[in-house]
């Protein structure tokens, strides 16, 4: 390492290393909730509201409850979870999990309802896993079953359904009526006098000491980093992200929860959010929870997957497209990349004729709700995405299914006797246009039309191709500014004027923005 290097990282550790202190003996070793009992139960009550840790609140509704002897486990009734990071509950035989957001769990005779308020829930059985994205819910018991047990088996075992609106809109209520507890992690009191986290790290041999040590560490080099965005140094706080003597704290559960409180710190800068984005998303959980959070999913499709089960591939596939169920549509661009995901997955099975005759049934119930309930735009998208892979693999999708989808491109015929949440749906979302569709000579000239409006600059070089009816892509586009001058590639919808895919050195950017926040963006 050269000594320019060294001395640089010696400058970014010396205040974090300033901070690290070890909690005395009186303090007795790991961190406890604010809520002290271990074993809670709401007899009398309507609601009983608990502050647990890592700002996590706990809704206990009369009869419910709550054990917190290992962990977090809701062992009867109902409760409203909500929290700004990770949440952590088991429920049953269940493990529960969500980021930034709220969910509604609730335990009776052995049957463990869980319902997405307004972040999507992973429910963990062994290496089986079930997805609920917001605005739906997921009833089991007992244990999950695998695909190797059968295809109809497994589809059922991960069945969801829709949240009732009215039940929705009582859990938001109540949520927006609770104060966050403002409490935070205790002060720390001796400080180490080292010189890097390396050789702070190296003595604690014992597993317990070195993770509390690494939460430690991830508790202040994360405050640290807050205070750089906060004053708007992206650079101060991209050189603490990429230290990589931190490279543990930061992938410790604290600081797992310590980097989900950043995210929407860090929404406004497309660079600082990749930094961020690119360590939470190696833990294939959390890559999960964002690629289907209403917030974040956008900016996570724009980044590396990590590597996954079997199982968890699957479960994502057949869980994606069922989140588009909220106000805000996924982009075209998103759904086309699981469309590709989907397809390579079929090409990978031996036999994937049962998985994609279930997978297209639950499929075209979603079409016919959206017709039904005013979504043409998306009834025809995810329409012609399938009708695509019927033809991509027609061996293996049935006449009948593939007549069922060409009928769906008529949004008259919609047989109303399978709209089962149709009457829950039709209140909550409004009514859409169809989608414009345009000729490639069109896209091209409005793509050039939106650019001139926000002063961009065509080279010899610059390269302009529509993709899609609505979709140019956009190549060597420079921006100046008075101190620089910027080249990028990006696609360009140029019907809503969104900026996505953004590509600078090499690297794509996890941010979609509008036409002119995207030009203000790349002129600085």
């Amino acid at each position: 390492m050269s000594s320019e290097k060294l001395r640089h990282r010696h400058v970014l550790l010396a205040p974090i290393l300033a901070l690290i202190v070890v909690v005395t003996a009186s303090q007795g070793g790991e961190l406890r909730a604010s809520v002290e009992k271990e074993h809670i139960e709401n007899e009398n009550e309507e609601t009983q509201v608990l502050h647990l840790s890592d700002h996590i609140q706990v809704v206990l509704f009369r009869g419910a409850t709550l054990d917190q002897s290992e962990g977090v486990r809701v062992e009867g009734g109902q409760a409203l979870l909500s929290g700004r990071g990770l949440i952590k509950v088991d429920a049953g035989p269940f493990h529960l999990m969500s980021i930034a957001g709220a969910f509604h769990v609730t335990v009776r005779d052995q049957v463990v309802t869980v319902a997405a308020i307004s972040a999507p829930v992973l429910v963990q059985w062994e290496e089986q896993v079930v997805l609920v994205p917001v605005g739906l819910q997921w009833r089991g018991r007992g244990k999950l079953v695998n695909l190797q047990e059968g295809t109809e088996a497994w589809f059922t075992a991960r069945e969801l359904k829709t949240v009732p609106v009215a039940f929705r809109l009582e859990q938001l209520t109540r949520l927006s009526s609770l104060t966050e507890d403002s409490s935070d992690t205790p002060s720390l009191n001796i400080a180490f006098l080292s010189e890097s986290i390396g050789m702070y790290m190296e003595p604690l041999q014992l597993p317990a000491a070195r993770e509390r040590a690494q939460e430690r560490i991830a508790d202040v080099l994360l405050k640290q980093v807050a205070m750089y965005v906060a004053k708007g140094d992206r650079e101060g706080a991209h050189d603490l992200l990429t230290l990589e003597e931190a490279e543990d704290a930061l992938k410790s559960d604290r600081g797992v929860q310590a980097l989900i409180k950043l995210l929407p710190e860090s929404s406004g800068d497309p660079l600082l959010i990749r930094d961020v984005l690119t360590l939470l998303l190696q833990d294939a959980r959390v890559w999960f929870l964002l690629s289907m959070h209403p917030d974040y999913r956008e900016s996570v499709w724009g980044l590396g997957r990590p590597d996954l089960t079997e199982e968890q591939y699957f479960v994502h596939l057949i869980t994606f497209p069922q989140s588009d169920i909220l106000p805000e549509g996924l982009p075209s661009y998103v759904l086309e990349r699981w469309q590709l995901n989907l397809s390579d997955a079929a090409e990978s099975m031996e036999d994937p004729s049962a998985f994609l005759a279930h997978l297209l049934d639950l499929l075209t119930t979603l079409i016919r709700s959206y017709n039904q309930n005013d979504y043409p735009q998306r009834a025809a998208l995810l329409t012609h995405l399938l009708l695509e892979l019927s033809d991509l693999h027609p061996g293996v999708i049935s006449d009948e299914q593939r007549t069922q989808l060409h009928e769906l491109k008529n949004f008259d015929r919609v047989d109303v006797s399978l709209l089962e949440t149709a009457e829950e749906l039709v209140e909550e979302y409004p009514e859409e246009k169809p989608e414009p569709r345009l000729t490639p000579d069109q896209v091209k000239a409005q793509t050039y039309e939106l650019l001139r409006s926000v002063g961009a600059l065509f080279t010899v070089n610059t390269k302009i191709e529509p993709i899609s009816p609505t979709v140019a892509s956009v190549e060597h586009l420079l921006f100046s500014s008075p101190d620089s001058e910027r080249e990028l590639d990006f696609k360009l919808d140029v019907i809503s004027g969104t900026v996505f895919d953004v590509e600078q050195d090499g690297v794509v950017l996890p941010f979609s923005l509008p036409m002119e926040e995207f030009a203000e963006w790349a002129r600085k």
